[in-house]
C-alpha cells in the first residue's frame, strides 16, 4: 500500500477544492500582474484626473493588489483608446479604460468604424457624471446665449472629433450662434492656456476639471459659464441654463438631449468583451468597494473632484438608450459632423 504524508494530502486536497471552485481560481487572476488603465485623452485633463485618481486606490480593492498603471492614449476624441479596448486589447482583466462620454453618440454618428460594437464593451462602474461647459474669458462681449448668437465668437477645441469642436458646431447648424471654432489642441489644459493668451474668447471644459485644476478662474470670476450641456441644470450650476433650454422645435431638442445625455455616461470605467464573467465580477465588486471606501472620497475630495457612482448595469442602460435614439434626432448631428470634417 502506498502511504501518502499528511501534508501532501491535504496540499492534494486544496488543489482539487481550488479547480472546482472557479470564482476562487479567477480570484487569484490578478497575482503578480499589474493593470493597464486606458485614457483616450492627454494628461492633465479631466478624464486624465480621474484615471489616476482611480489607479491610486483600485488596487487595494483588488485581489492581490495590483498596481494600476495609466496609459494615456489621446486620438480622435476618444475614439482611438475605444478601437483598442474592443479591438486588440488583452481579454483578461489586465487592460482596462475610461470610456470616453460620448461614445454611443460617437457609434451612431459613424465616427467609430462599424466593426467595432461599442455595446459590447464590459462597463465596471461609473466614478462619476460629467457636466461639460461652455464658457468664455471674462473678457469676451459673449456671455450668454443671446450674445453667441449676433457676435462670431471663437472657441478653442482638440479637433472635430471632439465635443469641445461638435458642440459649438451642433449650436451653429441647429440654433444658429456664430462660434468660430479653433481645432488643434490636445487636451483641456492647452485650450485653457489659449484662452488666458487670448488665442481664443472661450472653451468647452468639464466642471470637475474647472472645479479641480482650474479653481483659481472660478474664484477670481476670470470665466462666463454660457451654458451648460445637460438635460437639466447642475444642482451647483442653478443659474447656468441647461443646452436643451434653448430647443424650439421637437428635432432640436431631441438632438440636443441626446448630446447632453453623455453626461450620465462621464467617467465610467470598462474592460473588453471577452472577459470572463467571474474576473467581471471581481472587477465591479471591487471598483463597489473602492467609490465607497472613506479613504478614496476624502482623496477625492482633497483634488475637488466630484463623486457620484453609478453601477455598470446603469452604464450599460445609458448607452443602450443612447443607441436607440430616433433617426431624425441623429440627422441633423450626423450633418454637424460631416460639415466640422471638411
Amino acid at each position: 500500500m502506498i502511504k501518502i504524508s499528511l501534508p501532501l494530502a491535504c496540499a492534494g486536497m486544496a488543489a482539487l477544492v481550488a479547480s472546482t471552485h472557479p470564482a476562487a481560481a479567477q480570484a487569484d487572476f490578478l497575482a503578480g500582474k499589474s493593470i493597464s488603465l486606458v485614457v483616450g485623452f492627454g494628461v492633465g485633463g479631466g478624464y486624465d484626473l480621474y484615471a489616476r485618481l482611480a489607479a491610486d486606490h483600485y488596487g487595494r480593492h483588488l485581489p492581490g493588489a495590483p498596481k494600476i498603471l495609466v496609459q494615456n492614449m489621446p486620438g480622435g476624441g476618444g475614439r482611438r483608446s475605444v478601437v483598442y479596448l474592443a479591438g486588440n486589447a488583452p481579454r483578461d482583466g489586465t487592460v482596462i479604460g475610461m470610456l470616453p462620454q460620448a461614445i454611443a453618440l460617437d457609434a451612431l454618428l459613424g465616427e467609430i468604424p462599424a466593426n467595432v460594437n461599442v455595446a459590447s464593451l464590459e462597463p465596471i462602474g461609473r466614478i462619476t457624471d460629467n457636466i461639460e461647459l461652455q464658457v468664455t474669458w471674462h473678457t469676451s462681449p459673449t456671455k450668454t446665449f443671446a450674445d453667441a448668437l449676433t457676435r462670431e465668437t471663437t472657441t478653442a477645441a482638440t479637433g472635430a472629433a471632439g465635443i469641445s469642436s461638435f458642440v459649438p458646431r451642433v449650436t451653429n447648424l441647429l440654433l444658429g450662434t456664430k462660434f468660430k471654432v479653433i481645432d488643434g489642441y490636445r487636451g483641456s489644459a492647452e485650450m485653457v492656456l489659449a484662452v488666458e493668451r487670448g488665442e481664443a474668447e472661450g472653451m468647452v471644459q468639464t466642471w470637475p476639471d474647472l472645479k479641480s485644476n482650474n479653481r483659481r478662474l472660478l474664484d477670481q470670476k476670470q470665466l462666463n459659464l454660457v451654458w451648460q450641456i445637460s438635460i437639466n441644470r447642475h444642482p451647483e450650476l442653478p443659474n447656468v441654463p441647461a443646452i436643451v433650454e434653448f430647443a424650439q422645435t421637437p428635432i432640436q431638442k431631441g438632438a440636443l438631449q441626446t448630446i447632453a445625455g453623455t453626461a450620465e455616461v462621464g467617467r465610467s470605467l470598462a474592460a473588453p468583451n471577452g472577459v470572463s464573467d467571474e474576473r467581471m465580477r471581481v472587477l465591479r465588486n471591487s471598483f463597489e468597494k473602492m467609490v465607497a471606501d472613506k479613504a478614496f472620497l476624502e482623496d477625492a475630495s482633497k483634488r475637488n473632484l466630484p463623486i457620484s457612482p453609478a453601477s455598470s448595469d446603469q452604464v450599460k442602460r445609458w448607452i443602450a438608450e443612447t443607441m436607440a435614439t430616433p433617426k431624425e434626432a441623429i440627422e441633423p448631428l450626423k450633418t454637424a459632423m460631416a460639415e466640422s470634417s471638411k
